[in-house]
């Protein structure tokens, strides 16, 4: 199989990941379907993040604890992630990496943003 091309906008990795963020969250309240976690945007946002990335629990929860804390909260409250997170591209591309070197976390954004997708966890009828 041919490997797949992808063209970016220059300079659209953080404003990706602004838009993707919201989906943690979003995602386990859905599959919760518990009204009472809707104040609690940071367990929902942990829980999203190992049911989507499911290939990441080896390094929770000091990924996840990264992505909220540092990233998340940074892009949110801040505009701008905290120095723990850094983004980068380059080949071969992996979603979420960490440099001990650097002692950060190193985001491309592009795969983050490729590699979301639901498990097959979904309710059939989630509560309202």
């Amino acid at each position: 199989m041919e490997a797949q091309q992808f063209h970016f906008i220059p300079h659209s990795g953080w404003a990706a990941l602004q838009i993707v963020l919201g989906y943690f969250e979003t995602i386990a309240y859905f599959k919760q379907g518990d009204p009472s976690l809707l104040k609690k945007h940071g367990e929902l946002f942990k829980w999203g993040v190992d049911d989507v990335f499911q290939n990441f629990k080896d390094h929770n929860p000091k990924l996840r604890n990264a992505l909220w804390e540092e990233l998340r909260g940074g892009l949110y409250h801040s505009g701008i992630a905290k120095s723990k997170i850094s983004i980068e591209h380059r080949e071969p591309s992996v979603s979420v990496r960490y440099d001990s070197a650097q002692r950060r976390w190193i985001i491309d954004p592009h795969q983050f943003v490729r590699d979301l997708g639901y498990s097959n966890k979904i309710p059939e009828q989630p509560v309202l």
